[in-house]
């Protein structure tokens, strides 16, 4: 019964403790692929919430980005589906320059900040350049740029130190909904991991105790009997 209800504490641990989630995306931005769709190359999808997200960009070509005049696009998650459901036949230039942010890539580290989102908030983020709407790109040689990006949400105080999309599980959707009272939490938490220790330990003790009584009435009852057969014998001889 004891391990049972240690083990159901434990797992309740796991479920409200914050624990350390990232949103790091690497690859290369590919000109090509980004001309094939027609709509940029689709590089992430991330929950932003709060006042002051950010988006952290790093590159190692610097130089081969801003020769292709190479841009970060973002969309909501909502404009951009209504872009896809739209009647009107939006070119890919068009459909491009509705993104809610744009960021060019002209340097080896970026930040962008996205802010004002009072709720969860999905964005997509897309690669585009110069070569992206060209209608006959054939320069299939040209160098992707290699990249590393980091999501990042605002912690209960308010800075831009959370690596996880607020909706990416339920895990993240509890931590996000009751982040005011997670040290609340953990201390809960942690008196309840206390009882329990303690009623194992007390469980183990009170077993051994049992059965230290259990000997000890045992090799009283059997003593006097050993005793008493020991005298027996010596009156018979």
């Amino acid at each position: 019964m004891v391990p049972r209800l240690l083990w159901l504490a434990l797992a309740w641990a796991a479920l409200w403790l914050p624990a350390a989630r990232g949103k790091t995306v690497r690859g290369g931005f590919s000109s090509a692929a980004a001309a094939r769709s027609q709509a940029g190359q689709a590089v992430a999808e991330f929950q932003f919430h709060g006042d002051c997200a950010l988006l952290y960009v790093r590159i190692n070509n610097v130089a081969t980005a801003v020769g292709k005049e190479a841009k970060l696009h973002l969309f909501q998650a909502q404009e951009w589906q209504k872009l896809q459901e739209s009647s009107q036949d939006y070119s890919c230039k068009d459909k491009l320059s509705k993104a809610q942010l744009i960021m060019s890539m002209n340097c080896t580290e970026q930040n962008l900040t996205v802010s004002q989102v009072p709720y969860p908030d999905t964005w997509y983020v897309f690669y585009v350049d110069k070569f992206t709407c060209a209608e006959n790109y054939e320069n299939s040689e040209s160098e992707d740029v290699q990249f590393e990006m980091v999501l990042l949400n605002p912690d209960a105080e308010g800075n831009p130190l959370d690596h996880f999309s607020a909706g990416e599980s339920g895990l993240v959707a509890i931590s996000l909904m009751f982040r005011d009272y997670q040290r609340e939490k953990i201390i809960t938490i942690g008196v309840i991991l206390c009882q329990l220790f303690s009623m194992v330990l007390l469980y183990r003790l009170f077993v051994s105790h049992s059965l230290y009584w259990e000997v000890s009435s045992l090799s009283s009852v059997t003593l006097p009997l050993t005793v008493a057969s020991g005298h027996k014998s010596r009156h018979h001889f």
